[in-house]
């Protein structure tokens, strides 16, 4: 099944189609995150390279859809228009020239929309490896960088944070871990360590809070982090 991603302004606009999909077997994200570090790199973090198929929403304006195809086309990405109305003869036209790979409709049937990424994934092999040999050579530079620039501290966070991937530790236990002890004084420095921690995280590799706080469980990398960096 496929990797896919969708490239939205508004998360919950777009659930109705991310169950769609779910429902047909296929990974899904949803991120605005990346189409605002995008509108100011005008790039996309490297993670991006692992989806095999992109989905452009129609809440993003035509001129940031149009900017947003011409980068992922040249990175070999297949490219959805995500649209409210299927189009008449001349917009399909229109998209087509543009570069889109096709449109998809979150009212379609399932078997149609099955039948349009099938066809999409039956071409995307001959060119799967290099694309994804690329995105993990960029990330292990990213990830790299990223502990090159940690204090020695939270090194000892990030890597507690690695080894638990993606579940949660404890706020006491990391607090004891680092310090030896836990109190208000260490609690209070942990939270703004984190905090700090979700910008760098965020310059580096272009994902939002990477490090979810869950209240009377602890930390933990989001699902996202995990799946793509570690």
């Amino acid at each position: 099944m496929a990797q896919i991603l969708i490239l939205t302004k508004n998360v919950e606009h777009e659930l109705a189609l991310f169950e769609q999909l779910r429902h047909l077997g296929h990974e899904v994200f949803l991120s605005h995150n990346a189409v605002d570090y995008f509108e100011k790199k005008e790039s996309f973090p490297w993670w991006v390279e692992g989806f095999s198929i992109t989905i452009i929403s129609e809440t993003l304006s035509n001129k940031t859809a149009e900017r947003i195809l011409r980068v992922l086309k040249n990175r070999k990405h297949y490219c959805l228009l995500k649209v409210d109305v299927l189009p008449n003869v001349e917009q399909k036209e229109t998209w087509i020239r543009q570069g889109f790979d096709g449109w998809i409709d979150e009212h379609s049937s399932l078997s149609e929309t099955n039948e349009l990424l099938e066809e999409i994934e039956n071409s995307i092999p001959e060119r799967r490896s290099d694309h994804f040999l690329t995105g993990e050579k960029e990330g292990q530079k990213s990830l790299e960088l990223l502990q090159s620039k940690l204090s020695t501290v939270n090194k000892k966070i990030f890597t507690a944070l690695m080894q638990y991937k993606g579940k949660n530790i404890s706020r006491e236990e990391l607090s004891i871990l680092l310090w030896g002890k836990c109190t208000d004084a260490t609690l209070s420095q942990l939270s703004v360590r984190i905090k700090k921690m979700n910008l760098l995280i965020y310059s580096q590799l272009g994902i939002d809070q990477a490090i979810v706080t869950d209240w009377g469980k602890g930390y933990r990398f989001k699902e996202l982090f995990v799946e793509t960096c570690l």
